[in-house]
Parts: structure tokens; sequence; C-alpha cells
């Protein structure tokens, strides 16, 4: 799919796509993962179609997330493809900010291979649709604060919430639906997570089931049932152009602590002066460089301009929305990647090119510069420090569950809190500390900047042992960085 720009541009040769594709796998080690990027350009001299993938990682078509989930290991059983979706879904999101409620960006295309932190719609959106493409009926509800899909196995609808990491069962094993999990008078049911999921998980926690047994407005919501149909074809590749990925794979949302999203996963497209068109895979544009001129939704743009920037910064654009005109010095645009599905490992990484003329493709190891690179670098110490801090709980766990009790007080927080860093040995076991304060202050807030209708909830959340250290080791380690 390629749209010719207007204006004057040298002519270039047209792109050969009845020639046959080949692909080309090549396995690549990397000395230090969370500082290099991948680079492929076009060393020849016609413009080259390129389909690529990193560890799996790029789903060009519905077929693709298909067969990677079918790859996941599970339990046999009516429910497993289903589970299998869920698990797949879990494992490579994560509950974070989302600006816009489009319907497009709740494709599984866009979701996965851009973007991967959402709210729990996005979430249910996505697995719903891939439900569907497995050859399920979904569907998404509306609950009193709480979005989640439903998938109909055997007769049965079954909820598997990809947000909180969880699916029902009752006594008998059998997984519940939601006319089952919103009645109170049923038995309260166990809770399990998905095996893969660093997120901690609520669990069947007192405002989990207040979204369940407010009956009067749960609703099924239509919205989701027609999510725009999108397809991913290839990169085009003119001469000289190239791509550029890398990819921390950070396992949590870290753009609160001023790291702009393209510091944890992105890819580079420099696309030199000859080319106009679009590239018609569905990246979200985080921003644009060089000199050029560009077409979105009917309104042309120069690059530069702030009528340019404030789209950026206003709206989720999508590359294959980007209609590219000829720029004078080539145009750079940087996409957003979803971290979970592009892991940078030291060895044995996979990269496969699919293209009419993988030969004429130069790979090569390249390292991050300048702000990125420094980004980059710190975010990476930030995980490793998080990671540690999870390794010890989990090691330490039954003493220190036995420290967070629930909050039913507003100093029950300030207590659980005091108990908690006095066992870490973070604060002196004599009294309190400017260190001890900003702490608390810090989880205060989360608490404050909640509506009061939402106040129980999060406070149940911080009743959480798991939940309560992941935050306080993401706080010591990225805010007071």
């Amino acid at each position: 799919m390629v749209l010719l720009g207007l204006g004057c541009a040298p002519e270039v040769p047209a792109y050969d796509w009845s020639g046959e594709w080949k692909t080309r796998v090549d396995t690549i080690d990397l000395e230090m993962p969370h500082r290099q990027a991948i680079e492929i350009r076009n060393r020849g001299a016609i413009p080259i179609p390129l389909q690529f993938s990193w560890n799996r990682g790029f789903l060009y078509r519905m077929e693709d997330v298909l067969a990677r989930i079918a790859a996941l290991d599970s339990a046999q059983g009516p429910e497993a493809a289903a589970r299998r979706a869920w698990q797949f879904v879990a494992g490579v999101s994560h509950h974070g900010a989302t600006r816009h409620d489009s319907q497009r960006r709740h494709h599984p295309l866009i979701f996965l291979n851009s973007l991967g932190d959402g709210h729990c719609d996005d979430l249910a959106s996505v697995l719903a649709e891939i439900w569907r493409a497995q050859g399920y009926r979904s569907r998404v509800w509306n609950l009193e604060g709480h979005v989640v899909p439903e998938v109909e196995i055997a007769g049965q609808w079954q909820v598997y919430d990809p947000d909180y990491n969880a699916f029902y069962r009752d006594r008998q094993g059998q997984p519940l639906g939601v006319a089952q999990l919103q009645s109170p008078q049923n038995p309260v049911p166990t809770a399990v997570n998905a095996p893969q999921k660093w997120q901690p998980s609520p669990g069947w926690i007192a405002p989990v089931r207040a979204f369940y047994h407010s009956r009067s407005d749960n609703a099924l919501n239509p919205w989701y049932d027609s999510i725009p149909r999108v397809e991913s074809e290839a990169f085009h590749l003119p001469p000289g152009a190239w791509i550029r990925f890398h990819s921390t794979g950070v396992a949590y949302h870290l753009e609160q602590f001023s790291f702009p999203p393209e510091t944890r996963a992105a890819l580079d497209l420099f696309l030199p002066d000859a080319f106009a068109g679009r590239q018609a895979v569905p990246l979200r544009v985080l921003n644009v460089s060089g000199v050029g001129e560009l077409t979105w939704q009917e309104r042309d743009f120069r690059v530069g301009e702030a009528a340019w920037e404030a789209a950026l910064k206003d709206a989720d654009i999508f590359l294959d929305e980007l209609e590219i005109r000829p720029g004078k010095n080539g145009l750079r645009l940087t996409c957003a990647l979803n971290p979970y599905l592009f892991p940078m490992r030291t060895a044995g990484n996979r990269l496969e090119l699919r293209a009419t003329h993988p030969s004429r493709l130069a790979v090569s190891v390249v390292q991050l510069a300048g702000e990125r690179e420094k980004q980059a670098a710190e975010m990476h110490r930030i995980q490793e420090a998080v990671g540690r801090d999870m390794a010890r709980y989990h090691r330490d766990r039954a003493a220190i569950d036995s420290l967070i009790r629930p909050i039913q007080h507003p100093t029950d927080l300030r207590a659980n809190l005091f108990r908690l860093l006095g066992h870490l040995d973070l604060i002196p076991a004599s009294g309190s500390s400017p260190k001890f304060e900003r702490i608390l202050a810090h989880f205060q807030s989360i608490v404050d900047q909640m509506p009061d209708a939402d106040r129980p909830m999060i406070e149940a959340f911080l009743s959480q042992p798991e939940i309560v250290v992941y935050n306080l080791a993401i706080y010591r380690h990225a805010r007071e960085r």
C-alpha cells in the first residue's frame, strides 16, 4: 500500500512486489543490550519492501498473533487456546497511562507492537479481539470502575482479566464469568494469576469484589465490538534508508519519572530525499525530525512548525496514517515500540528478515548516543535495582507480609510503611527521618489524588504487601535517583 505524495521528487525505481520473498535469519549477540540498537540499512540501488522480527517480536497480521499464542505452553482443556491468549496479552502489557480513547488504538496489532501500556479497557478489548480471531465469541463488560473481557467456552462465559492478571475459579476449578462473580451469595472464588506477569496482581480483594457486586451498573459495551480493521504490510526502504530499533525491556511504566517513551523502546526510520508515500506499519509516531512535509487527516504540515508539534503532542498519530512528501534533507521518524515484545538479550538474539532482496540489507549493531543512551542506561539501572528488591521480598515474604496490615484508618498507611522501612533497614530504628517523611508523602499523594469514591480501592491495593514493596522500590530507585 504505497500512496504517492504530492510535490516534486527525484525519479526512483518502483517497489518490486512481484519478486520472490526470501527469509534471512541472523543470530546476534550484544555486549550491553540496554545501550545498543540494531540497524537495518538498504545498501542496494532499488527500493526494498521489508518485514522483520526480533526475538519473534513484530506482528504484521493477526495470523502472526495467533501463531505466537499457540506456541505458548499451557494446560490442556477446552479453554487452553483462550487461556494462552490471556497469558500472552497479560505478559506483554502493563497497566499504564493512555491518552486517547480512539477505537483504532485498541486493535491488537497497534497495541501489541507499539503501545504495551494501557488501562483496563485497552487490554480487555485487545484480548476480546484476539479471542474473536481464534474463533470464540467474546464480549467486553463495563463494571463499576473496571473493564473486563469475557469469552464463551463450551457454552459458558468466563472472565480472564489481563489488567489485573487473574481469572477466578469456583471450588470445582471451573473458571467463572461475570454472572457468577457479580453475585455476593456465591462462594468466594480463587484467583489464578498469569505465570509470566511480573506486575503484582491484587487478587480477589474488596475493591475487586465491589466492581462485580455493583450489579446495577454492570453492562456490556458494544463499542468494543467494532474495532476498525488494521493491516500491516511492510516497511518500504528506498536506497539509503535505514531502520534502527532498541528496547530496554523495562517491565513497568516510568514516563511519570521524566523518562520519555522513546527511552524504553523505539524504532527510528530514516527516509532519504527521494521517498514519498506511506509506510504501511501501524506504529505510534513520537517525533519527526528533518526537513519535509507530510499530510495527516487531510491536513498538510511542515515538519518543525508549531501546528505539527501541537498535533504530535495532542493526538495519537500512527505511521500508516501519514502521507510523507519528499524531504529536502530526509526525514527521521521515531516510533514507539512495545518494550515487552522486543526483548534485547546478551546472547542468541534472533533477527529474521523477510524481503525481496535480503542480501542487499546490511545489519549492524550500533551504540545508542547522547541523551537517549544516558536515559536508557539509567532506566536499566532502575530495573535491575527494582528486580533485586522484589527478589528480596519473595525470599522474605512471610516476614514482610506480616508487617502490612489492612488500611482502615488514615494512620494505618504510616504505620505500615514505618514497620516495612524499619524491617528493610531503610530508616533508623529509633524513630522517623526526612527520608521516611518523603516516602510517606509519596504514598499519601497516591491516595489523595484519587476521588473520594475511589479511595477505598486504592487503600485496599496499598494493603497488599507485594504492591507496597513494588511501588516502594520504583519510588526509591526512580524518583530519588
